[in-house]
């Protein structure tokens, strides 16, 4: 599964899963797109570009991600590296700001995964492909309601069976509320839901279920709007063989955003390490290049190469 970019990531599906929770000269497999019937005819779905936090009218992002080096007192790129969570990609757009492309490559700029969307008429039904190599590996398809705020997803591997089925409701303005994931049985496997209030702090709490319908783990987020501070104040629960494991992380960890709610600093609830971040922006107030700090010390930076209509 893609990580870090799927149909509405860094977009809609991202925050489902960051929230809660990549060969050239191969020829990629081809495979027939499954369908889902439209049913609302006036569907319209806020665009890929609004919830990636891009502006503009972005045509294509290419993210490449370096080692910092320090040389004659100057900060250069190194050698092409790896990020765990923003991976080396190259992601297209159409005109009206929604998925065509994406492409993961490693540090050799191969092409390890790649995935193509489809969108159906009035755009209520997303289709998408995703290779490894040369190898179709799965289908997904988004199907919008947003007369009811609804969005499900079904995901299927190359031979078209359903893996799973996730439905997520949104607000008015388009925002996450709450996703449940079922497997390919229809039971419930994930439970993700997320409180926003007006004065207070936004909750955002994920459960996941055993065979039996039992949580057998719980987390908690706390993000705190007025100083622009996340804290994970984070409860877990592990249940085996009738062992129960609790722990409560008052300390938390604390993430720190500036005026366009890009990340400037943080520091992690087991670790006294503070990551900070310094950006360059274009004239879209888009970041072009972003150096990460390990308490002080460069530690790798990431370029953007962003092509506009």
């Amino acid at each position: 599964m893609l990580n870090f970019l799927t149909p509405l990531s860094l977009s809609f599906i991202a925050q489902i899963y960051l929230e809660l929770n990549t060969i050239s000269g191969y020829n990629f497999g081809h495979s027939n797109i499954v369908q889902t019937a439209i049913k609302d005819t006036n569907c319209i779905v806020i665009n890929d570009l609004k919830y990636s936090g891009l502006k503009g009218r972005v045509k294509s992002v290419k993210l490449s991600t370096y080692q910092a080096l320090e040389k004659f007192g100057e900060l250069t790129e190194g050698k092409l590296v790896d990020d765990s969570l923003e991976k080396n990609s190259f992601a297209q757009f159409d005109a009206d700001g929604y998925y065509t492309k994406i492409e993961i490559y490693d540090t050799l700029c191969i092409v390890r995964e790649r995935t193509e969307f489809k969108r159906y008429p009035k755009g209520c039904t997303i289709s998408s492909k995703t290779w490894y190599a040369d190898t179709l590996n799965e289908v997904n398809e988004f199907t919008y309601n947003f007369k009811d705020s609804i969005i499900e997803q079904r995901q299927y591997d190359s031979k078209n069976k359903l893996l799973f089925v996730e439905k997520s409701k949104l607000d008015k303005t388009g925002k996450l509320l709450e996703s449940v994931k079922y497997n390919s049985e229809g039971r419930k496997t994930e439970f993700y839901m997320k409180v926003r209030a007006q004065d207070a702090p936004t909750t955002t709490t994920w459960h996941k279920y055993d065979e039996d319908g039992n949580v057998i783990n719980t987390h908690i987020w706390v993000y705190n709007k007025k100083d622009r501070t996340q804290i994970y104040s984070f409860i877990r629960y592990i249940i085996t063989d009738a062992v129960e494991v609790s722990s409560v992380d008052n300390f938390g960890t604390i993430e720190k955003f500036n005026e366009q709610e890009d990340l400037l600093k943080s520091r992690s609830s087991n670790s006294t390490v503070i990551t900070t971040y310094k950006y360059d922006y274009d004239k879209n107030k888009n970041w072009t290049k972003r150096i990460e700090y390990l308490d002080g010390k460069p530690e790798k930076i990431f370029k953007r190469v962003i092509e506009y209509y």
